[in-house]
């Protein structure tokens, strides 16, 4: 499963929308709105799910690290 993460930060990014591989271990916890942590440029950064895709053309893509527990809604 892959999931499109925005950014949560206060940069200035043009393009704050990243794909990342979901663990199998927490795939029935992610949902859109699921708050995570993901790597990015070296440092750890919280996203918001934008959306879920079963398959994805990126060759080389990191994972999720961790789902914190919150999800937001619509």
């Amino acid at each position: 499963m892959y999931v499109d993460i925005e950014i949560i930060s206060n940069n200035t990014y043009t393009n704050n929308i990243f794909t990342y591989k979901v663990p199998n271990n927490v795939t029935n916890k992610i949902n859109i709105g699921s708050i995570v942590s993901v790597p990015f440029r070296n440092k750890d950064y919280k996203g918001i799910v934008l959306s879920i895709t079963e398959k994805t053309n990126i060759l080389k893509i990191k994972e999720i690290n961790k789902y914190l527990g919150i999800t937001l809604n619509e």
